[in-house]
């Protein structure tokens, strides 16, 4: 594939398929996926900019149309206030976006963008551990197209899904607190569904607080924090690593 005087690489594939799934990441986030420095990702990123497939935005801007604005912005993702003005959140060009599915093309929104970050964030802590092995991923619009067609309930649609020959792995963005009848509920729906097993990534102490007090009622669920590098399971504290490479199948 050629744009212009050169070619588009299969790392810049990868990488473009990445945003199509996910809506939106920063530079950081790609180059942990993609590119050995962040220098390396600036100067590829701006050959696909001017070639018209990528487009960058200005992180107060996108935080700006959300509800809690900046600061909100800043607390979600754990950034230090003065390095928010020079942060670019990258997301595929409008023209080509135009061409996705509608739930695709909804992920790449502004009112979005804190969910869709702490997401990548996620996803990509996730991607490193599955590291040779054989998945793909699903993002919300695909999984919630997916459990119309299955029948499995409209209401049990996961952020994400991991699935491969040997794998099953919902995970669960917690971001608001719900009442421990309406979790119970939903960890009721997914004893019955076919994830071998869900991650269940809070926001807040009292969201896990409260989501772990009730899973080990439920032998599917795990739970950590959006930024932490464990999860309890089992009644056990383990890396996030050791929980896929032992119990995620």
């Amino acid at each position: 594939m050629t744009a212009g005087a050169w070619t588009i690489t299969e790392r810049d594939e990868r990488l473009l398929r990445f945003l199509i799934s996910q809506g939106q990441a920063t530079a950081e986030q790609l180059t942990k996926l993609f590119f050995p420095s962040v220098q390396a990702f600036y100067q590829r990123s701006a050959l696909l900019v001017r070639a018209g497939l990528l487009e960058s935005h200005s992180a107060i801007d996108c935080a700006s149309a959300t509800k809690s604005g900046v600061r909100g912005f800043v607390a979600s993702l754990n950034l230090k206030r003065n390095r928010v003005q020079h942060l670019k959140i990258y997301r595929i060009a409008k023209h080509v976006r135009k061409r996705l599915p509608n739930g695709n093309t909804e992920l790449c929104d502004d009112r979005f963008v804190k969910h869709q970050l702490l997401l990548s964030e996620v996803r990509i802590r996730i991607e490193q551990c599955l590291r040779g092995r054989d998945f793909q991923v699903l993002n919300d619009p695909e999984i919630d197209e997916e459990t119309r067609t299955r029948m499995y309930g409209a209401s049990l649609v996961p952020d994400l899904v991991f699935r491969g020959p040997d794998l099953s792995l919902a995970v669960e963005l917690e971001r608001t607190d719900k009442s421990e009848s309406d979790l119970a509920l939903r960890f009721s729906r997914y004893r019955e569904s076919r994830y071998n097993k869900v991650i269940y990534f809070c926001g807040s102490k009292a969201i896990y607080r409260r989501i772990k007090k009730l899973a080990p009622y439920y032998r599917r669920i795990a739970v950590g924090f959006i930024w932490g590098e464990t999860v309890y399971f089992d009644r056990q504290e383990m890396s996030l690593a050791d929980f896929i490479k032992r119990e995620v199948r």
